[in-house]
């Protein structure tokens, strides 16, 4: 798989959850840790499961890209740090162009082997990701905050990845 054709939607993803990151660094100490009701649980918790998520799933990919680090106790600082490194590592490991249709297998913590293809787990990555940013962003949205923008538009305009004319009369 040519890597341009979803070296993009990576890049985004990676842009995503360092601007949310970037937003929590505003929250009080209360906001990170209160539990949001129909989210993954608190936004710092949440940050926590994104940046350990996403290095595992690139873990599993690469055969070994990092070690797997433990988040749960991760700063905002360290989370940017890591989330940074898994972005460098999306980068390198999609040059490579990896076979779609090559398999893969994982063991997660509750010893559950689960085989699948490259294609789908670089999926899985990606929608993970936004699942998540979007609990992040209710998070916010129930603080009364404004809610980040981490839209696949925002990040083409700021990326030159795409532009706006308005063609009004």
């Amino acid at each position: 798989m040519p890597a341009d054709l979803i070296e993009a939607s990576f890049k985004h993803h990676a842009w995503a959850t360092a601007r949310l990151l970037g937003a929590a660094e505003s929250l009080t100490e209360a906001q990170l840790m209160s539990p949001v009701a129909h989210t993954y649980g608190s936004v710092l918790d949440t940050l926590r499961h994104i940046a350990g998520s996403d290095s595992f799933y690139l873990f599993t990919l690469s055969n070994d890209y990092l070690e797997q680090p433990d988040t749960d106790a991760m700063t905002l600082t360290e989370l940017s740090d890591l989330a940074a490194t898994v972005a460098v590592g999306w980068s390198e490991y999609l040059a490579i162009s990896p076979n779609p249709s090559g398999w893969r297998r994982d063991v997660d913590p509750s010893m559950c082997a689960r085989d699948a293809t490259v294609g789908l787990r670089l999926a899985q990555a990606l929608h993970h990701g936004n699942e998540h940013r979007a609990h992040v962003c209710t998070q916010f949205s129930s603080f009364g905050l404004e809610t980040p923008i981490v839209d696949a538009w925002t990040f083409g305009l700021e990326q030159d990845l795409s532009q706006e004319t308005y063609l009004l009369p």
